[in-house]
């Protein structure tokens, strides 16, 4: 996110939708002073995830094993559970009902969601099996299919807070920043240890 002339309330709704997209609220989290409507000029909110090599060396593993992905798919599902274990959207993730309230549908937004997975496990499936198959025979193929799964990786949260649970394990780097002309510049590096269970 990046704009030259915003307001509390816009800052705060980018910091919002990094979490709702991502699921890393205890990183991603800010808290920014002033009234919404205070007009702070320029701000910018950026976050980088960096994927280690190891990560991906399992998971093209674990895609070549005879269940491939489907305990990840499996954990991506129970996030999906939680998340709606309550009948309600707690960030709003499901589109509004056309009907006189206005309120999601949420058996419909839950089985979209579900189906949200599936095809994005299929896509990660397919980018993996790529990646191994060209892994140092075609740059340009291998290149095309890492970007294809990071395309999977974010189609929904769900997906991603699974994936990036596993890359914990792997060395996973989050970076973090919020500055703006008048906030004061905030910049996170979390970064996690490669555990003997990422190989």
């Amino acid at each position: 996110y990046e704009n030259d002339w915003t307001k509390t309330w816009k800052l705060k709704e980018a910091l919002s939708e990094v979490s709702k997209l991502t699921g890393l609220e205890a990183y991603t989290y800010v808290q920014v002073p002033g009234k919404s409507k205070t007009k702070i000029g320029y701000a910018e909110v950026r976050t980088e995830i960096l994927l280690p090599r190891p990560y991906f060396t399992r998971l093209m593993r674990i895609n070549m094993s005879s269940t491939g992905l489907s305990a990840l798919r499996t954990q991506a599902e129970i996030e999906l559970n939680e998340y709606f274990k309550y009948g309600r959207d707690p960030q709003d993730l499901c589109p509004k009902n056309n009907s006189n309230s206005g309120e999601p549908n949420i058996p419909s937004c839950k089985s979209m969601y579900k189906r949200k997975i599936v095809k994005s496990f299929k896509g990660l499936s397919w980018a993996l099996q790529t990646m191994s198959n060209k892994l140092s025979r075609d740059d340009k193929a291998f290149a095309k299919a890492m970007s294809y799964f990071g395309k999977h990786t974010w189609d929904n949260k769900f997906t991603f807070r699974v994936m990036i649970k596993e890359a914990k394990n792997c060395g996973l780097s989050i970076k973090h920043h919020v500055g703006g002309e008048k906030i004061t510049l905030i910049k996170r590096l979390f970064e996690f240890p490669t555990s003997p269970d990422c190989f």
